[in-house]
């Protein structure tokens, strides 16, 4: 903003070279061919498909749909959400299997030497066992509850995604509106600088070192203007990738001109009222709190074993027959077998000095985390008072400003009916000439800082996320 106010003080000095102007002469382009060539401001050479011309509220609208940061938030919520499918354990069977291939002596009296001499034969051995969680003292159900509110701060982190990147696209699309009326104002001024430098050259009795710096001075606006188009060129191109539309779109704001927008302000309860209910930062405060809260339970509850179900099939397989067993039954024969069981497995870890410590440690967080939540709830409470106060500061200056432009026409309008009838002084006209054109910018300026004041109320109490949620 302050990049772009800067021509404004340029001015100034500029017109103090333009005191002997003619008092019936108005703010026209000049005729002249000057003796540098103007080159054009910057175009850009790129084929486009599409065209479109879009108004705030359209921006807004494709920022919530189609931003790419919000769109990869989605990927944490969708990982959030598996994360609460591999807490749900409870009742579910789990598998595990190993198999084993390989060659086996034939001889186990002299298996060394039937593997060297090739005695051999295929061996197969393979392993399947199933388990089923049948009671964990709640442990299951506080892991699932941490993973829900671990999908819900992914919620909330998206919620407060989108508020930023809507405010984002909201200072995009006034800083490009500035820019076109700063732009807009320079050259008014450049025109004015034009036919100044025509009127002199013109002149029988010239001042060459005066030409010479009104010719410096019309490079300086040149060059500023230059660097506002560039900003408004890439701001352009800023909004679209802001907006999620691709390279071959050629993006355009409807709106021309910067206005002031319509907002009637509430009062001050009406907004942390709706910021108790909808600002996404007070929601993950109270989420990280349950969060460590459960931690805190799971920890104590970590102290109790898990109790199962478990039945296992386990089978060896020859393909020859093998020499030297002493043991033939089923159960021992060790290369052709089969064997199955079940039972109920009851497993734990008594390590009272860890656990002990564990648990301290998860109470420590979650005191640490009440503490800063209530600190952090009364930041936030001021954050949005000041916002608050800052949109009644800026649309008082905005009121303040206003006044002081169509003060500094009426001076603009007398020096010159002065002018007119030969009771004025030349150089006082040009120092209201000055004055106008300086309240104008400020004008612009205090248009822009009131329109974001305005958007950034309405973020951090919550209601411009909402307002544009899906």
């Amino acid at each position: 903003m302050k990049s772009y106010f800067f021509p404004i003080f340029i001015l100034l000095l500029l017109f103090n070279f333009l005191t002997p102007l003619h008092a019936q002469e108005e703010l026209e382009e000049s005729s002249l061919d000057l003796p540098f060539e103007e080159q054009p401001l910057i175009e850009e050479e790129r084929d486009y498909l599409f065209e479109q011309s879009l108004d705030l509220d359209q921006c807004l609208q494709l920022t919530a749909l189609n931003n790419k940061q919000l769109i990869a938030q989605d990927f944490e919520i969708l990982k959030a959400r598996y994360r609460l499918r591999e807490a749900k354990v409870g009742g579910l069977p789990i598998l595990e299997y190993e198999f084993l291939s390989g060659p086996a002596p034939r001889d186990v009296d002299r298996a060394v030497r039937s593997f060297i001499e090739g005695d051999i034969t295929f061996f197969q051995r393979g392993k399947v066992g199933i388990g089923i969680p049948v009671f964990t003292f709640g442990k299951v159900a506080l892991a699932q509850n941490l993973a829900l509110e671990g999908i819900l701060a992914e919620e909330l982190k998206k919620t407060e995604s989108k508020g930023e990147q809507l405010l984002k696209t909201q200072k995009l699309y006034y800083g490009i509106l500035l820019a076109n009326e700063m732009k807009s104002l320079l050259g008014d001024a450049k025109k004015h600088l034009a036919s100044e430098i025509e009127r002199k050259e013109k002149q029988k009795k010239q001042d060459p070192v005066e030409i010479v710096k009104l010719k410096l001075y019309h490079f300086e606006i040149l060059n500023r203007l230059y660097e506002i188009d560039q900003k408004a060129s890439l701001g352009l191109e800023a909004m679209r990738i802001q907006l999620g539309l691709g390279p071959q779109v050629k993006l355009d704001l409807q709106e021309k001109h910067l206005k002031r927008v319509e907002y009637t302000l509430e009062p001050l309860e009406a907004y942390l009222k709706d910021a108790k209910r909808y600002q996404s930062q007070r929601g993950l405060l109270k989420v990280g709190l349950r969060a460590k809260e459960l931690q805190w339970r799971l920890e104590k509850r970590n102290l109790a074993p898990d109790i199962g179900f478990g039945a296992f099939y386990e089978f060896g397989v020859t393909s020859n027959s093998i020499r030297g067993l002493t043991l033939t039954d089923d159960f021992n024969d060790p290369f052709n077998f089969q064997r199955a069981g079940a039972g109920l497995r009851i497993k734990g870890n008594l390590n009272f000095n860890r656990s002990y410590a564990k648990i301290k440690q998860a109470e420590a967080d979650y005191l640490k985390v009440a503490l800063q939540q209530s600190v952090a709830l009364e930041g936030l409470d001021l954050e949005l008072k000041k916002a608050y106060l800052n949109v009644k500061h800026r649309e008082k200056s905005l009121e303040n400003q206003k006044e002081a432009m169509k003060t500094a026409r009426q001076y603009v309008f007398l020096t010159k009916s002065n002018l007119d009838i030969g009771l004025g002084d030349k150089k006082v006209y040009s120092e209201a000439l000055q004055a106008y054109l300086l309240t104008r910018g400020r004008y612009f300026e205090a248009i822009l800082n009131y329109n974001m004041a305005v958007a950034e109320l309405e973020e951090k109490s919550g209601r411009l996320a909402r307002k544009y949620s899906e």
